[in-house]
């Protein structure tokens, strides 16, 4: 018998609403945003090189998750994959690529991972680190 059969009707919908309001509750994003600086990316042949990439994420009203990739490009809609606080995994698509994945770890290191849309295309890897806004 589940403790849910056992209260009072009215006390069972009250039971049920606090379990879907925690399992509905927005994720920390929501009440903050990342800003995160790429210092260095790297070809799949281990070549790495010197970049200044600065890419945010935050809650766009009415819109959910979105991405602003560069400073000179527009926002484009991102979807997270992670369930907890860390890491936080983020996927979009900007203009320049077919998708892109961030992933950012609980001390601030990012990685970010853009996969071109062109047949033969290697994906480029960019590290760095990213910060509560």
């Amino acid at each position: 018998m589940s403790v849910l059969s056992t209260l009072a009707p009215r006390s069972r919908a009250s039971m049920r609403g606090l379990v879907l309001s925690a399992l509905l509750s927005a994720p920390a994003l929501a009440e903050t945003g990342q800003s995160c600086a790429f210092t260095a990316a790297c070809a799949p042949t281990g070549d790495c090189q010197p970049v200044e990439i600065e890419t945010e994420f935050g809650l766009a009203e009415g819109t959910g998750i979105t991405a602003f990739p560069t400073a000179d490009a527009p926002p484009v809609p991102a979807v997270t994959l992670s369930r907890g606080a860390a890491p936080r995994v983020y996927a979009f698509a900007p203009g320049d690529a077919a998708g892109a994945l961030v992933t950012i770890h609980g001390d601030g290191t990012a990685v970010m991972t853009r996969h071109p849309a062109g047949p033969g295309a290697a994906v480029m890897t960019y590290f760095g680190i990213c910060e509560e806004t």
